[in-house]
């Protein structure tokens, strides 16, 4: 049991270390949405690593390995959910600017996970094109990677992020949820 306990932990680390640098596979093309909030490089469309915003921290501790190594995703994260009606993932992304700020409740399919922490997940709504990046405080919730392709329910802060592009006069505008609780 220990033997099987220490090669986890060790699969665990590596993953984690996986996650380094960025490629131009996750760097989102020009005809690719800003709404999702990075949501085109998440593992479903071929990305695997942390956003552009330098989302994730360096590596966490051996209770944050365990996390992302946790076989069974299902159970409550961080402060759970305290919202009873999911606001479906289109209708924010439609009208983002009414949600801004707004504390929301989504449903639908983890298709992304970070690899190096566990600090953020990617939920597909109803429609195959509409997705919501979800970023947590990293180590307070550490979403596993075993929970791709399950239902998650999400609450927390619709955000409004402004990205300084070299070269354009305005930044470029994305959006994504401040993850509090879920269930996954």
């Amino acid at each position: 049991m220990k033997n099987l306990i220490t090669s986890c932990l060790a699969l665990a680390l590596l993953v984690c270390l996986s996650c380094g640098s960025e490629s131009s596979a996750d760097k989102p093309s020009g005809n690719e949405s800003a709404l999702a909030g990075g949501a085109e490089r998440t593992n479903e469309s071929g990305g695997d690593e942390c956003g552009d915003e330098g989302e994730c921290g360096s590596g966490g501790d051996e209770h944050e390995a365990a996390a992302l190594a946790k076989d069974d995703p299902a159970g409550t994260y961080g402060m759970g959910l305290t919202l009873t009606n999911a606001t479906a993932i289109g209708d924010i992304l439609a009208n983002p600017e009414k949600y801004w700020d707004e504390r929301v409740l989504i449903k639908g399919a983890a298709v992304g996970v970070c690899k190096k922490r566990g600090c953020w997940i990617v939920v597909r709504g109803e429609k195959e094109n509409e997705s919501l990046r979800v970023k947590v405080t990293d180590g307070e919730i550490v979403f596993p990677l075993s929970c791709l392709g399950n239902e998650v329910s999400v609450e927390g802060i619709f955000e409004k992020l402004e990205l300084e592009v070299e070269g354009q006069d305005e930044p470029e505008t994305s959006w994504r949820i401040r993850g509090l609780g879920a269930k996954i």
